[in-house]
């Protein structure tokens, strides 16, 4: 084995480590990107014609630039360079991608293999946790230093499953992640693992109760469908008999919500929750209860909250480093109706919108639509052109609901796969022209 074989062997257990971090440890991942980093220094006078080659890469880095206005609006820099820095993943890691292109290429398929199987024992673990008795659970959690506090509710189901390692939402999403990566790996006809870890996922899943990425998961079924009908079979797929198999099949799909709500009790439980919380908003009768906990009423408020700091400043915004006081400070004046909530962002685009103007906001939207374009532009294979569809929404429909890609998990999880996305497909099909 020559020195650059190890070389490249040790690039490749550091992104495998990132990747297998994700539902696991944020440390792990950290670590790895940082090994990855200066492993990568001696290809940096390649960078710029690199970076020229792969504008659907670097174009993740304007989810760093956007917020510099932000900055500058801000009262309180230390606040804002605090944020600025945490949002640094933007810039490295597009950088890290494309140096290692080659590598990534090479190796995609191992890789995702990797996350998958990652995921999968997180998703077991989370699975055994539930079945054992609480008390037990929370004696663990007391214990061992590494597993996330537990937060005791009145129904481990209706309220979502404990999860151990990283935050319920953001494993929800990850495992979203893992079934799609599963599913194209599936249709491409790579090796993929065994039929039991995208089940485990998805019961793990449906019981983490993680109700924006179900949706989320429910809106891309129907591509996959479709999707499913027309590779295997395209010819018959066109002969008047069969063209009601698609609709017929998307009918299906939409009732299976409803089906599931009917027949599986988890999520039954989860959806009673979510409506009966409705319920005692609309009637003003929460505050009898542990409103903290509904997170309908949050999202609510959340909602109220933004669009009362944009209308504040809506060119500039208010400031990365001011955000969150005056966030805070908008939700301490609901104790006039006797509220008394911190304060949380449950939307993307309001939130970047609200921290440093229109301009932000705009710019993510260009980075949603120009990332698009880039991947769909290298590929005529309808399961490529599924994936970039089905990545993209899934994230354009999740960030309605939360800011995910703000935190360390989501900026790794959106920079990392859609690089992967891009390079896939742009090297599976070299002889298409941009």
């Amino acid at each position: 084995m020559t020195k650059q074989d190890k070389f490249s062997n040790y690039l490749t257990i550091l992104w495998a480590l990132l990747l297998i971090g994700l539902p696991w440890s944020k440390a792990l991942s950290s670590t790895a990107m940082v090994l990855i980093l200066a492993l990568s220094l001696d290809k940096l006078p390649h960078l710029w014609a690199a970076i020229k080659a792969h504008k659907g890469i670097s174009i993740f880095s304007l989810l760093f630039v956007l917020l510099l206005p932000g900055l500058i609006s801000s009262e309180n820099l230390s606040n804002g360079l605090s944020f600025l820095f945490m949002q640094i993943g933007y810039v490295v890691l597009p950088v890290l991608i494309i140096l290692n292109k080659d590598l990534l290429v090479q190796k995609h398929h191992s890789l995702l293999n990797y996350f998958i199987k990652s995921c999968t024992i997180a998703a077991l673990a989370t699975l055994i946790l539930f079945f054992i008795p609480e008390d037990m659970v929370i004696k663990l959690t007391e214990n061992i230093s590494f597993l996330k506090p537990y937060e005791k509710t009145v129904n481990r189901v209706s309220f979502g499953l404990y999860s151990p390692f990283i935050d319920r939402l953001h494993f929800s999403y990850l495992l979203v992640l893992a079934m799609l990566f599963y599913a194209w790996m599936y249709f491409k006809k790579l090796p993929s693992p065994s039929l039991i870890f995208p089940l485990t996922i998805l019961i793990t899943f449906i019981l983490l109760g993680g109700r924006g990425a179900q949706l989320a998961w429910l809106l891309l079924i129907p591509l996959w469908i479709v999707t499913y009908f027309y590779t295997s079979s395209p010819r018959s797929v066109n002969q008047p008999k069969n063209r009601l198999i698609v609709p017929l099949v998307l009918v299906a799909v939409f009732a299976t919500p409803y089906l599931a709500y009917q027949f599986i009790p988890p999520v039954k439980k989860r959806y009673d929750q979510l409506f009966w919380e409705l319920k005692l908003v609309r009637s003003g009768e929460y505050k009898q209860w542990n409103y903290e906990h509904f997170t309908s009423l949050r999202r609510l408020l959340s909602l109220k909250h933004h669009i009362a700091l944009i209308k504040k400043s809506p060119w500039i915004g208010v400031g990365i480093g001011d955000y969150r006081e005056d966030l805070q400070a908008a939700y301490d004046g609901d104790a006039s109706i006797g509220l008394n909530l911190s304060s949380n962002a449950n939307n993307q685009y309001l939130f970047y919108w609200a921290n440093a103007g229109i301009l932000s906001l705009l710019l993510f939207l260009f980075v949603l639509y120009y990332w698009t374009y880039s991947a769909l532009q290298y590929t005529n294979d309808s399961i490529d052109k599924t994936l970039i569809i089905s990545f993209i929404l899934f994230f354009g429909f999740i960030l309605v609901f939360d800011v995910f890609i703000i935190y360390q998990i989501g900026i790794m999880s959106f920079c990392v796969f859609g690089g992967l996305i891009y390079l896939v497909t742009k090297n599976q099909n070299k002889d298409i022209k941009a």
